[in-house]
């Protein structure tokens, strides 16, 4: 029996394909753009500190990740133009954040994929070099499984409709030096809602504006218990010229999230998310800042001791220097996340490692940094070779034991090359 969400993925590529097709047939009335970034590497990573039993290892790699941008327009006359986007991603890539796959953490939990940001994918957080998608992007296709939407251009702005990155992206992507994204791990774990998107965009002056409304996406729960879910985004940027920029964002929704989806929900559950970032130029130097921070609240949560179910916090600070053919990067994230899991719920965190190994508690809390260099090379022909070295750390504690503490660290140097086409 074929499910809903692959007849979903082929009407999706289907209509994708008629609109290709559409604009291929009158090629002097649209214009089609394709393009490309791929990225390859081979690495050897390292862990220390208190890992679970096996796995203070050294682990060798060969990585790489692909993301095709293809987009169409049509001049519509008068100021109007109509387009689409299929943008189509699938990587390996994950630095030094592979070395936390579930059965290697000092501490596990039973609910695998909603523990401590997700540090039990080996992909967790999209971290170290890729921006987009997971293992095979968004929607787990081979085509147009990641951003997928139509624009309509006019003098009065532009607004988008479709799967759309959620516009709280934007506090880092605006700040970022291209080619190298950088971990975006606070956009990931606290705004990369997305699906079923109505979005508007404009500019006034040096003022930028982005308005996002998300409606549920999967509303198998529609019930008379069920409550719709919803989330409103808003992004201002502010651009001073000369390499210098100001924005701030807010998220607020109201529903439950599956795969980074809105969706219909039996409790209601309010989330927020709220960022800060700015960057500047000094002679050859870019510097930049991102804050971000969030939460998760269900209904009536309160009655177990805790205002907020999960509470995290990012500060990205990115600084780069370009030299000739030579462009240095250097990426710094601080993260501190609390998990409050009521044992009425059925979860429960376990210690593996140590003199308290099977000692269950449901608080936790995780303190991460992570420093991330890069040396690239501009051979000038869309070809960069490249060096990187990528550390994490992470400190785990909780309120319950208070004789438990974990610090493992992870480390991986990697060299490879890049090719934009």
């Amino acid at each position: 029996m074929t499910s809903t969400s692959a007849i979903n993925r082929r009407q999706m590529v289907s209509a994708v394909a008629l609109a290709i097709a559409g604009l291929g047939a009158a090629p002097a009335m649209a214009d089609i753009s394709v393009s490309g970034d791929v990225q390859a590497r081979v690495g050897t990573m390292s862990r220390s500190g208190d890992w679970n039993t096996g796995y203070d290892n050294t682990k060798t790699s060969v990585d790489g990740l692909f993301a095709l941008f293809l987009s169409g327009t049509k001049d519509l006359k008068n100021g109007y133009n109509i387009g689409f986007n299929c943008n189509t991603v699938a990587t390996t890539v994950s630095g030094a954040n592979g070395a936390w796959i579930g059965d290697a953490l000092p501490v596990k939990h039973n609910w695998d994929p909603f523990f401590a940001g997700q540090d039990n994918y080996q992909n967790n957080g999209h971290g170290g070099f890729s921006s987009y998608g997971d293992v095979n992007g968004d929607n787990k296709g081979v085509m147009c499984n990641d951003e997928v939407y139509g624009t309509l251009i006019s003098p009065y702005g532009r607004v988008q409709v479709g799967n759309i990155m959620n516009p709280m992206r934007l506090l880092y992507d605006l700040t970022t030096v291209d080619p190298v994204w950088g971990d975006q791990r606070g956009y990931y774990a606290m705004s990369d809602i997305r699906g079923n998107a109505l979005r508007y965009g404009n500019s006034f002056g040096p003022f930028g504006v982005e308005l996002q409304f998300q409606t549920e996406s999967n509303a198998a729960k529609s019930g008379d218990t069920a409550s719709n879910g919803y989330a409103y985004t808003s992004v201002l940027t502010y651009d001073f010229g000369n390499g210098s920029l100001l924005g701030a964002g807010l998220l607020y929704a109201d529903g439950d999230f599956g795969d980074k989806y809105v969706t219909a929900s039996d409790g209601k559950v309010n989330h927020m998310s709220y960022g800060l970032t700015g960057k500047t130029r000094l002679g050859p130097v870019n510097l930049a800042a991102t804050y971000h921070s969030g939460y998760n609240r269900p209904k009536d949560f309160e009655q177990y001791g805790s205002k907020n179910f999960t509470e995290e916090s990012d500060l990205t600070v990115k600084a780069t220097y370009d030299i000739g053919s030579w462009s240095l990067q250097g990426y710094a994230s601080f993260e501190a996340m609390k998990w409050n899991t009521p044992a009425a719920w059925g979860a429960a965190y376990t210690i593996q490692a140590g003199d308290l190994a099977g000692t269950t508690f449901n608080r936790l809390k995780t303190e991460r940094v992570s420093l991330d260099f890069w040396a690239l090379y501009n051979l000038g022909i869309g070809a960069q070779p490249f060096v990187r070295l990528n550390t994490i750390s992470k400190k785990f504690t909780t309120p319950d034991v208070g004789a438990f503490e974990a610090s493992t660290r992870a480390t991986k140097i990697e060299a490879g090359w890049l090719m934009h086409f």
